[in-house]
C-alpha cells in the first residue's frame, strides 16, 4: 500500500485530515452534550416550584426520619456483624493454636488418646 510516493501522500494526507477531524468532531459532540445537560439543568433548576403544603412538609419530614433511622439501624448491624467476625477470627485462630500445639504430643482431631 505505501509502495510508491503517490500512496504515501495519500496516506499521509488522510491522516493529517481525518484525525484532527475526528478529534473536531469528537470535542464538538462533548461541549454540545455538556451544554445541552447544562441548560436542561438550569431549566430544571430555575423554574418556580410551588411550594409544598404543610401536609406534603410533613409527610416529607416523616419520610426523612424513617430513612434516617433505616439507616442508623443498618449502621448498627454492620457493627454488630463487624464484632461478630472478629470474634469468630479470634476462635478460629485459637483452635488452630491448639491443633498445632496439640500434634506434637499425639493428641489433637485423628489421633489415638490411647498410648
Amino acid at each position: 500500500m505505501l509502495e510508491t510516493v503517490r500512496s504515501r501522500r495519500i496516506y499521509g494526507a488522510g491522516i493529517t485530515l481525518v484525525l484532527p477531524l475526528c478529534a473536531a468532531v469528537g470535542y464538538y459532540l462533548r461541549t454540545s452534550h455538556d451544554d445541552h445537560v447544562t441548560h436542561s439543568t438550569q431549566a430544571l433548576l430555575s423554574n418556580d416550584t410551588d411550594k409544598l403544603t404543610p401536609a406534603q412538609e410533613v409527610a416529607l419530614w416523616k419520610e426523612h426520619a424513617a430513612v434516617q433511622e433505616r439507616v442508623h439501624m443498618l449502621r448498627r448491624d454492620q457493627l454488630q456483624l463487624d464484632l461478630e467476625a472478629t470474634e469468630l477470627r479470634d476462635k478460629l485462630a485459637r483452635a488452630r493454636d491448639r491443633s498445632t500445639a496439640g500434634t506434637g504430643t499425639g493428641i489433637g482431631p485423628g489421633k489415638d488418646k490411647a498410648v
